[in-house]
């Protein structure tokens, strides 16, 4: 695929050349590339940045460079923005081009790992060299919208996210160009090298439009809705905090729908009283015989709070699972009694937080956890 150009004839007005050549100027590596149809056809960092990336690898005693660190492509003395993954040749070296010249920043890490979250929700993503070359999209914003709507009661969209901020206020695109960029630039290009904590703005107007509320007891996610607007870019980075969704709010909001009228509006029918199962398809509530094919046991509980057999704890300022979300400060140390599923999940949580967390474990050691 390396040679060099014989003569080149133009081609005809508006018709795309059976080979096209041109030099390809990178860190004092100079070469002529030489490509037939099919290989125009094919992605700009395969067909040639992959080419120099090899190039530019085999000089002794260099600094390696990767197809991910691309930070510029200089074209007959014009800057050009960068390619996405899938951008053929033809569509960014025009087909008379001469000089093409590649400018790269430092290698990518092995791999990469954040913080991800919007609203409430949040999830750790870790991307190894192949995710990093994908598109901010597909390796980022896609999986995290696949766990938020499995964990809200409102779903979103990929194409409903319109902002992103990269550890804390540094906004990562440009004003208006979101989608264009995040489909097109690479993780690594639109993240930057060690990015900690990511967060996404999805359209209130959008998710609104789409979305029927399927009783009257969802109607408290509207807070929601509103809560997380997405501003223009320059109310944007002046006031962020604006966009900061009060989990005290959100869980509040959730409390009707949680209750019986929530499930009596999804469409059930609730029976309170003590239950007691009188037969292989029956149970009676309160001198109440219901009949059933299949029953299911889902009484449910609370934190069981050893007062009694845990000097001092009555006069410490404890919490429970229950009223954890009361706390309106970030407290600097936590202990945690126990470390089941909630209890790890919690102490992982406020360590991320900033709190210095010591779980106190029954068993001399910390068994696997199994549920989901």
């Amino acid at each position: 695929m390396m040679a060099e150009p014989p003569a080149l004839s133009p081609p005809a007005p508006g018709a795309a050349p059976v080979t096209q050549r041109f030099k390809v100027v990178s860190d004092g590596l100079s070469a002529t590339i030489s490509l037939e149809a099919k290989w125009l056809a094919k992605p700009f960092a395969q067909a040639v940045v992959q080419t120099v990336v090899l190039k530019l690898n085999k000089r002794p005693n260099v600094e390696p460079v990767a197809v991910e660190s691309l930070e510029g492509i200089e074209i007959d003395g014009e800057q050009v923005a960068l390619p996405g993954a899938s951008t053929t040749v033809a569509e960014v070296v025009p087909p008379m081009a001469q000089l093409v010249r590649l400018t790269f920043g430092e290698t990518p890490p092995h791999q990469m790992r954040f913080v991800v979250h919007a609203g409430t929700i949040e999830i750790t993503i870790t991307l190894d060299a192949k995710f990093m070359r994908k598109s901010f999209t597909e390796a980022v914003v896609k999986p995290f919208v696949t766990m938020y709507n499995k964990r809200s009661a409102l779903p979103v969209t990929a194409d409903e996210c319109v902002a992103v901020l990269v550890d804390d206020d540094e906004v990562k695109y440009r004003p208006g160009s979101y989608r264009a960029e995040a489909a097109v630039r690479s993780a690594y290009q639109f993240l930057g090298r060690y990015p900690s904590h990511v967060e996404l703005f999805f359209s209130a107007e959008a998710v609104a439009a789409r979305t029927k509320p399927r009783s009257t007891h969802e109607r408290p996610h509207e807070a929601l809705r509103y809560k997380v607007h997405v501003p223009s870019p320059a109310e944007l980075q002046q006031s962020v905090k604006e966009l900061v969704l009060d989990h005290q709010e959100l869980h509040a909001a959730d409390a009707p729908a949680d209750a019986h009228e929530g499930t009596v509006g999804a469409g059930a029918d609730v029976y309170q009283g003590r239950g007691r199962f009188v037969g292989r398809d029956a149970v009676s509530v309160n001198g109440r015989t219901l009949r059933f094919r299949k029953a299911v046991i889902a009484t449910g509980g609370r934190a069981s709070v050893p007062l009694a057999t845990t000097p001092g704890l009555a006069s410490a300022p404890y919490v429970t699972n229950a009223t954890l979300y009361n706390l309106t400060k970030l407290p600097p140390r936590l202990v945690i009694l126990g470390a089941g599923v909630v209890a790890m999940e919690m102490a992982q949580a406020f360590s991320i937080f900033g709190s210095k967390v010591t779980v106190l474990v029954r068993s001399k050691v910390q068994q696997a956890i199994n549920e989901p």
